[in-house]
């Protein structure tokens, strides 16, 4: 692997050549797509993804120390992994640990509250919004891993 690429001005420029020159997401792309399959492999139940989204939303399981608004962000992100997100009913999503991934990332990028749009990109880029996909991912790939 080189640190660095030449490029003629006179040469036609190929984007997927200077990708491989300078490996570029190559490893970090096959570790995402091995997690991916793992994810989508492994089958949970109801509970298991109640458990998870009260987990990793409330940072608790106990439905009585959930907060009203929180107990509504979580049947909210439910709802979109039980078949109302996008790509919910695939097989990859369906009662997958994936799905449930994949259901905390449409809620924060697309239906979480927020004052504005830009609001919420900046906080599904870097805030708020991004740790929790980040902490979803994490916390799913244990399930997929204890499986």
């Amino acid at each position: 692997m080189s640190d660095f690429i030449s490029v003629r001005h006179s040469a036609n420029f190929n984007t997927a050549n200077v990708k491989r020159d300078l490996n570029i997401y190559g490893d970090n792309f096959s570790t995402f797509e091995e997690d991916i399959r793992m994810l989508s492999d492994v089958k949970i139940k109801r509970s298991e993804a109640t458990k998870f989204l009260m987990e990793l939303m409330a940072g608790t399981s106990d439905i009585n120390r959930v907060t009203t608004r929180k107990a509504n962000q979580i049947a909210e992100v439910f709802k979109l992994y039980d078949g109302g997100g996008m790509g919910s009913g695939f097989a990859s999503a369906k009662n997958t640990p994936w799905g449930l991934v994949n259901a905390v990332t449409e809620y924060v990028d697309h239906h979480a509250q927020s004052h504005s749009a830009n609001n919420r990109l900046r906080d599904a880029w870097f805030g708020r919004g991004d740790k929790l996909k980040t902490d979803a991912m994490k916390s799913a790939l244990k399930i997929a891993n204890a499986a």
